[in-house]
């Protein structure tokens, strides 16, 4: 069932991938680019430009995925398909990391083998970074999808939240 999801997902959703991935590819380039080529404060802030865009198509990219099957209340029994919760929640993981981290870690792993490191230490640097990256930042965009019922209301919770924690440290320092 988890891979009928999955091709349901790929078939809508497909467009919208590999514009985040041409994001990510796009930012690989700039950040080759400036490597090479020493330093440009014209590339860096193109790629700082190219980086929070990918972030934030890639959050909504998620938080779409997620509203696309949203799961029914216990007041709406009757729209209940005959897909468990978990083969929906394995599913939508699985594309956020295939799909929606597929072209960082291919954009991560060029970038190491272009300037020079060894292929094993690249591996091992790419799978950390994609591993802290699904932790730190992709788990809580697909929990803030789960909670809204749609992208807007998912940006202004996120816009909260990220102003109460702002103010949280504020006041911890004070």
């Amino acid at each position: 069932m988890i891979l009928h999801i999955f091709r349901k997902d790929w078939l809508l959703n497909w467009k919208p991938v590999i514009a985040v991935a041409g994001i990510q590819m796009a930012f690989t380039a700039v950040q080759i680019r400036q490597t090479l080529d020493g330093h440009n404060s014209v590339l860096q802030q193109l790629s700082q430009v190219l980086l929070v865009l990918w972030l934030m198509a890639s959050c909504i990219l998620v938080i779409h995925l997620v509203h696309q099957d949203a799961l029914a209340s216990t007041k709406q029994d009757w729209l209940t398909r005959p897909i468990a919760r978990k083969h929906v929640l394995i599913e939508k993981v699985l594309f956020t990391v295939l799909c929606v981290q597929g072209a960082s870690i291919l954009g991560d792993l060029l970038q190491g083998l272009i300037c020079g490191f060894p292929l094993r230490q690249t591996i091992g640097a790419t799978v950390a970074r994609a591993i802290a990256f699904f932790i730190i930042v992709m788990l809580p965009v697909l929990a803030l999808g789960a909670v809204t019922q749609s992208v807007t209301e998912a940006v202004i919770l996120a816009v909260i939240a990220a102003f109460g924690v702002f103010a949280f440290i504020m006041v911890s320092i004070g």
